[in-house]
């Protein structure tokens, strides 16, 4: 199943009559962050200028929100892993200061630890900048406590959409199958225990030792 997860509310109409696949195509450039699995024999400092024209400090602040080393701009951008490509893709958006952003696979480059720091940072652009932010493909552990809404495309080649998901309905989890931590709190509360919906682990730790 596709996923189209919106982080800001307000702005599925936009999207909830449109077909994925058409908007995976038809987005510019501009907003659109997808890995290729080929770059060019160009340095990063070279890549980003062609890209767009900024002053140093612009780009370096770029870099360093994006939480990547300034060494990186004297290598060639066919020498970096997935992941350091990701982020000098997203360094280019946000220089170019575009009001949308769209990932495609965002959560599968990298660690729960960079996860977590991006997560906190897509809130930032959100409730600070007025940004509007859409994930593609995304787990949905990767999506707790981060988006408003989530758009699936069905079995049918329809829409549906799920507003502020609780990531406990039984439709959604129907389409995009069950995360652990919901496994594992469903399956505590059918043994007649009594646990929230959690969707934090360091809090449903804390409830195992209260209430189990």
């Amino acid at each position: 199943m596709e996923v189209n997860c919106f982080v800001k509310k307000g702005k599925v109409n936009a999207f909830n009559h449109l077909h994925i696949d058409s908007f995976l195509v038809s987005n510019d450039s501009s907003c659109f962050l997808h890995i290729e699995d080929y770059y060019k024999d160009i340095l990063v400092k070279d890549y980003i200028l062609k890209a767009t024209s900024c002053e140093e400090k612009r780009l370096f602040d770029s870099l360093k929100l994006v939480s990547l080393s300034l060494i990186v701009l004297d290598r060639k951008m066919s020498v970096l892993s997935k992941s350091e490509i990701v982020k000098v893709e997203f360094a280019i958006l946000l220089i170019k200061n575009v009001d949308m952003f769209v990932f495609y696979k965002f959560d599968s480059y990298f660690m729960e630890k960079e996860l977590a720091y991006f997560k906190k940072l897509f809130k930032k652009l959100v409730s600070k900048y007025g940004k509007t932010i859409v994930l593609l493909d995304s787990k949905l552990e990767f999506l707790f406590d981060l988006v408003d809404r989530i758009v699936v495309k069905n079995e049918k080649d329809e829409l549906e959409v799920f507003v502020s998901p609780t990531f406990y309905e039984e439709r959604l989890l129907e389409l995009l199958g069950t995360p652990k931590i919901v496994e594992f709190v469903k399956y505590v509360n059918a043994t007649g225990k009594k646990l929230l919906p959690y969707t934090d682990m360091r809090e449903l730790i804390k409830a195992i030792y209260r209430e189990v």
